[in-house]
This record gives structure tokens, sequence and C-alpha cells, in this order.
């Protein structure tokens, strides 16, 4: 019985060219466990970049790429992530979600080949690159990553910005600046990859001659003049969500958080943790049944990463571990001091660090099993925790209600209606920060998805929480708990 099924494994390795490329390993199982994303709809903010990428002609396409937007706008450049494949998809498939996943899984994937490439090349070690791959992948990190259509841009950026370090690490410098000034027109976050290449020259401790010096010329050059467009011309969002505390306090806990969260933990975990980690009691009355199975598995994951640590402290490359906590620390720069603002899918590019890290540790832990264990753990913790969040997080609660909304619209009113549409609170809510009508609204992103749904700008849609309709005005009235 043991020969046929291992006859089976080998012809399963063979069927998929996992021996050549066992990347492909960790990337079918970090698919399998983010497989629910597919079913996500559009929501909130996805509205606002489909809103935002409308053009009638290829100047206003080129628009995309100007550092000068109108006040209000999209207070952010990143036209290769979000203007420019938003306006693609749309005109190709509309308000059809399906495509923009498939999009997301495509990027997931080139990232996860592009980790089990940089890994190796770090470490010299296939086995270590392997397991990053391993960490990478099945971290729970990635769930609303591709879950939030509007994180394509968050997934083209990590392409871009891995690709440039491992074309410099491959001594492709032309092809590492080009991806560079990618990274730059995917995400703000790029501005601390000069920092992370010079890191990089040290590993394997690369010779730092002529080339080498042109090449960071070049690099701080293109950064400067992105500085001075990104800052001076176009300025920053004034929303207070984005507020900034340059406090090592809010440094050390923005980092703590985002830790937890590539480690597997819930992103909710945050709203229920006060200072001096006191948990709030509602967090098991809520969310008991998924939160003991989850601090469990993670307690033993943790368990199993100390001993790999105890047992094999001699054999750990401790420089290289220290390269992946600088690799970490160093990419959530951008976010460190946004105490309002921290979200798990921002951790494309930091999570490369704690997976290296903990690619190390196993690589060389005595006995081998022990990295199997690990990994079986860190499954099941990702696999319970991915489950916790496809439950509760607003991007599928608010997705089905938009996706409601629309198909009772293209059901009885196929055509534009003539009359704004009013969302009315017909029950009442035990939540008044979070009415009925205010869920809708926050869905639909105010009138951007049924504008967009008729393709109609002038279209006008009121909520009763948040901006009721005049008094008098025709209105078309829609009770809003119809669409929960």
């Amino acid at each position: 019985m043991s020969v046929i099924f291992k006859n089976m494994i080998t012809s399963f390795k063979s069927v998929f060219v996992l021996k050549k490329h066992p990347w492909v390993f960790a990337l079918l199982l970090g698919l399998l466990l983010v497989f629910p994303t597919l079913t996500t709809f559009f929501s909130g903010d996805d509205f606002f970049h489909l809103k935002i990428s409308q053009a009638n002609n290829l100047q206003e396409v080129g628009s995309f790429f100007s550092f000068y937007k109108p006040s209000g706008e999209f207070l952010f450049y990143r036209p290769l992530t979000t203007q420019l494949p938003n306006f693609i998809f749309f005109k190709l498939f509309g308000l059809n979600s399906t495509p923009y996943h498939l999009l997301g899984w495509l990027l997931f994937s080139l990232i996860i080949y592009l980790v089990y490439q940089l890994a190796k090349e770090i470490s010299g070690n296939k086995k270590a690159a392997l397991w990053t791959s391993f960490f990478y992948g099945l971290s729970a990190s990635n769930f609303t990553r591709l879950a939030w259509i509007a994180q394509i841009q968050e997934l083209g950026f990590g392409v871009n910005f891995l690709a440039a370090c491992l074309f410099f690490l491959r001594n492709r410098l032309g092809l590492s600046l080009l991806f560079f000034l990618l990274a730059l027109g995917s995400k703000e976050s790029a501005v601390v990859l000069p920092l992370v290449l010079l890191v990089l020259i040290f590993f394997p401790k690369k010779i730092f001659n002529k080339k080498y010096f042109a090449f960071f010329i070049l690099n701080f050059a293109f950064l400067l003049v992105y500085l001075y467009f990104r800052v001076f011309k176009m300025g920053f969002s004034a929303e207070a969500h984005y507020f900034t505390d340059f406090s090592f306090k809010t440094a050390l806990n923005t980092a703590f958080w985002y830790g937890l969260w590539a480690l597997s933990l819930p992103e909710l975990l945050v709203d229920y943790v006060s200072s001096g980690l006191q948990i709030n009691p509602r967090l098991w009355l809520l969310h008991g049944q998924y939160m003991k199975p989850i601090l469990a598995f993670f307690g033993l994951f943790g368990l199993t990463v100390l001993l790999a640590v105890i047992r094999g402290w001699s054999r750990i490359n401790k420089r290289l571990v220290g390269l992946a906590g600088f690799w970490f620390v160093i990419n959530l720069l951008p976010h460190l001091f946004s105490p309002f603002h921290k979200f798990s899918y921002e951790l494309t590019v930091p999570l490369f660090g704690i997976a290296l890290a903990l690619a190390l540790i196993f690589a060389q832990s005595k006995p081998p099993r022990l990295a199997p264990l690990a990994l079986g753990l860190f499954f099941g913790l990702s696999a319970l925790t991915n489950c916790l969040t496809f439950k509760t997080h607003w991007s599928f609660q608010r997705g089905q209600i938009v996706r409601r909304v629309l198909d009772y619209m293209a059901r009885y009113y196929p055509q534009s209606p003539e009359q704004p549409l009013f969302f009315y609170n017909d029950l009442p809510t035990e939540n008044a920060i979070w009415g009925v009508s205010r869920q809708i609204d926050q869905g639909l992103f105010g009138s951007y998805a049924l504008r967009l749904f008729y393709q109609k700008p002038e279209l006008v849609v009121y909520f009763e929480d948040d901006s009721p309709p005049p008094a008098g005005e025709p209105v078309i009235k829609l009770p809003a708990s119809a669409f929960f």
C-alpha cells in the first residue's frame, strides 16, 4: 500500500513538475487557502478606483500618469496598478468581478515565484528558498489582499519591487532600475527600495565598483525627481485616518501588529486588544469559536519555532536572519507611523522578511520532521484565520450587499431611473455608528457604483444615515434591509 501511495506522489510531482519548480506546490497550497476570494464582489474603494479610471481617449489615459490632480481626487500616485488596469478591465469586463480576481491570482503567482528565486539568491539554499515560499504563500495576510479588488495595486507593486531586488542580485542592473521605476508608478512604498538594495549588496558581499556606483546614483536621482513631484506638486490626503505620529511607541505598536498578522493572526484582533495587551471580553463572546483554536495553533507553532531555534542555534545563519529582520522593518517604514491606517494587506513586501527568517530557522532544523510539523501547524492556523476573516471582514460582507443591490436594480430598473434613489432605514440597528443604510452607502461608495452600473454620471443616490434627500424632492424609495 505504501508503495502505491509513493508512486502516486511521484506521479503527482511529475505532472506538476514539482521537482524542477518546487515553488509551484507552495503556490497551490496558498491558492487553496484563498480560494473563497474568487467570490468577492466589488465594494467601497473598488468603485472609486473604477470611477477615476474612466477615460474616453488616449490623452485621458495619459493623464493617469500626471502628478497634477484636482483637489479631492485620488491623492496617490499609482497609475500602473490602479488607473491603468481598472481602465482596461472595465472596458473589457465591466462589473464582472471574476477577471479582476484572476488578475490578482496571476500577480500572486508571480510573487510566489519571485519570493522563491529571491530567497534562493540571498541564502544560496534551495531548501530555505522552498520553505520561504511556503511560509509566504500560506500566510493569512494574503487573504484580504486577494479578496479586495482594490488591492491589485498591492500585488502589482509587490511584483515590481521583488523583481527589482532579484535582478539586482543577478547583476541585471538595467532591469533592476526599470522595475524600480515601475514600482514607483505602482505605490509610494517603493521609495525604500534603494535602501534595501544598498543592504543587499553585502549579501553575498558584492564588490562596490563603478558600475554599482553609477547604478545607485541613477536610483537616487530618479527617487529625488519622484519625491519632488509627489510631495510638492501632488500633495497628500488630509483624511483623518492618514494621520501620522512619529513617536517610537507608535512605530513599535504598528510593527508588533504587522508581525502578528504576518504570522497569520486575524486582523480583527487589533480591535479587541487595548494598551497593556488587555483583551476585550467581547472577542470571546463574538468570535470565541474561532479565536480559541486559532490561539492554540499559534501557541503550538510558536513553541515549534522556539524548539527549532534552541536545537539549531549553532547551524542557523544569524547574519541572514538579521537581513530578514531588516527587510521586514525597512519595508514597514512607509506604514510604521500611521496608527489609524494599518491593514494586513500592506504586508506584500515586508512579509518576505518574516517568511525568510522562518525558513532559515527550519532549513537546518533537527530532527528534519520539525519543519513539516511547523508547516502543518501554520497551514491550520492560516485556514482558521481565513475562515474567521471570510465570516467577518467587511470586503466580503459589503460585496454581498452590493451584488444584491445591483441584481435588484437590473431586475426592476433595467433602464436608468429618472428620479434619485433613496435607501431608507426600515429596521432599527443595534449599532448606531454603522446604520443600515450607511452600510449600503459604504459598499456602493455613495453614488459611484450605480453611476457606473447605469453609465450615468449625474445619477443621485441618497442614504438616510448620511445624506437624506431635501424635503419634498421626489425620490425612488428603497428599504435598506432588503439587501442584507
